[in-house]
């Protein structure tokens, strides 16, 4: 998933700033839903597992080293997919009106 997303990210960069294609805000936001979906995963693994792999620390290493870092790819990613969100529906509001504009258009 690391590399996919890795790869998915890097071509939104280059669609979005490079190239810019308008559809690459989709592209963005997939790859932040994949992100934000693996760190959620790895949180219920914990979860579930019974802190199997960070149980074993104390309450200020397990908050500096795991829930500070983790929880901030739950926030960027969040951030992200709530700022392409709007992108998205903008793009699809303005595509409406612009076909239905051109259905009212071709009936006069």
């Amino acid at each position: 998933m690391n590399i996919i997303e890795t790869i998915l990210n890097v071509v939104y960069l280059y669609l979005a700033h490079v190239s810019s294609w308008p559809a690459a805000t989709l592209i963005g936001f997939g790859s932040a839903s994949l992100t934000l979906s693996k760190t959620m995963l790895y949180w219920a693994q914990e979860y579930f597992c019974g802190y199997c792999a960070t149980g074993q620390n104390d309450l200020r290493t397990l908050v500096v080293y795991w829930i500070i870092p983790n929880g901030l790819w739950l926030l960027f990613p969040s951030l992200i997919i709530y700022t392409l969100g709007k992108d998205l529906c903008a793009q699809l509001v303005f595509a409406d009106r612009a076909a239905t504009a051109l259905v009212k258009g071709k009936k006069e």
